[in-house]
């Protein structure tokens, strides 16, 4: 019993640690042995793959075959764990530049301000707004109403003139 148990840790050190100098040979034999009874093969038109591993016990077959997928998609998640941990850092710091450009910015835009005496109204619900900027914007719609008015009484005027009384709007036939 205790030189089986010898055995195995000195199987699972070279397995674990590698090979000491002494045993390579023996390493890429075994690990050639192992090559050669594995097969992994693509499915066509998906992302899986079918792995065998030849055995005389069936149960080792399976084991291996099972092991191999599991390790694989423990790599896989792992890494693509790391590169969205490197991801997430890099868009940190692109978030800490920008949010300090903007800081910038704002602090011209306020001096920008204060100069050519601008006064901005700050809400938490809406964006900065000038107040002259929303009287002019105001201005422009009261305009764009009354240029609708002019256009809709223009029209009624030309239909009257050509003495077209078919083509005026029902309210005003029965005047």
């Amino acid at each position: 019993m205790a030189l089986a148990q010898k055995k195995n840790t000195g199987v699972s050190q070279v397995f674990a640690a590698g090979p000491a100098r002494a045993d390579r040979e023996v390493y890429q034999r075994v690990l050639e042995r192992f090559e050669g009874r594995l097969q992994i093969d693509p499915i066509n038109r998906s992302r899986l793959v079918n792995i065998q591993f030849d055995s005389h016990d069936p149960a080792l077959a399976a084991r291996v075959a099972n092991s191999l997928a599991e390790n694989y998609i423990e790599q896989n998640l792992q890494a693509r764990w790391t590169a969205t941990q490197k991801a997430a850092d890099w868009l940190s710091q692109q978030l800490s530049g920008v949010k300090a450009r903007l800081e910038k910015s704002e602090e011209h835009l306020q001096d920008y301000a204060r100069r050519n005496d601008l006064v901005f109204l700050e809400s938490d619900k809406e964006p900065s707004r000038n107040v002259e900027n929303e009287q002019v914007q105001q201005l422009q719609e009261e305009l764009t109403k009354a240029e609708a008015q002019r256009y809709e009484k223009e029209a009624l005027y030309r239909v009257v003139e050509s003495g077209d009384y078919e083509h005026l709007p029902g309210e005003l036939k029965a005047r």
